[in-house]
């Protein structure tokens, strides 16, 4: 199965690809990141970092945590890098169209 984490569309093909295999889930890391690459946009028309690093992976944590609920035991893991510290979110300009 195949997921690329720009299209959100594939990451729903992921999860009904996964749940039609009726595979069980016991840990789930999200460890794809991209940091200090040319600005572009998603298929979705996020910017690329954005909708990579979080709504991809929040998309995908959130339809299969029933799964991971079900797994005994389970665990979800997200790893992340010391990026974080060198800014926020700008909610005015999610897509730093205007940066």
């Amino acid at each position: 199965m195949e997921m690329d984490l720009t299209s959100l569309e594939s990451v729903r093909n992921f999860v009904s690809q996964f749940r039609t295999r009726k595979l069980s889930i016991n840990i789930l890391i999200c460890n794809a990141g991209i940091t200090a690459c040319p600005y572009s946009k998603t298929v979705d028309g996020f910017e690329l970092q954005f909708g990579v690093n979080h709504l991809a992976h929040f998309l995908l944590t959130t339809s299969l945590l029933p799964g991971l609920k079900a797994g005994n035991p389970s665990r979800g893991v997200v790893v992340s890098s010391l990026a974080n510290k060198r800014g926020g979110i700008n909610w005015n300009d999610i897509n730093w169209e205007n940066n």
